[in-house]
C-alpha cells in the first residue's frame, strides 16, 4: 500500500481490480494533472488492473483520463 497526503494506492498483488484500488485522491488544483499522470504510471507499471474510486470528497471530481 502506498499512502500519501493526497492519495492511497492499495495493491493486493492479485490480477483483479476488485482488490487493487486508487482512492482518497485530494489533489491540489495546480498539481492535479501531474499527480493523475504519476498515479496512472505507477499502477500501469504493475501490469495489474486497478479501479480508481471517485467520490464526493475527490479533488478533482472527475474521472482520470484513460
Amino acid at each position: 500500500m502506498l499512502q500519501a497526503d493526497d492519495l492511497v494506492i492499495a495493491d493486493s498483488g492479485l490480477d483483479d481490480d476488485t482488490f487493487n484500488i486508487v482512492a482518497r485522491a485530494r489533489f491540489a488544483t495546480q498539481a492535479a494533472q501531474r499527480r493523475i499522470t504519476e498515479t496512472l504510471a505507477l499502477v500501469d507499471a504493475t501490469g495489474r488492473p486497478f479501479t480508481w474510486w471517485i467520490g464526493p470528497a475527490s479533488i478533482p471530481l472527475t474521472c482520470p483520463p484513460g
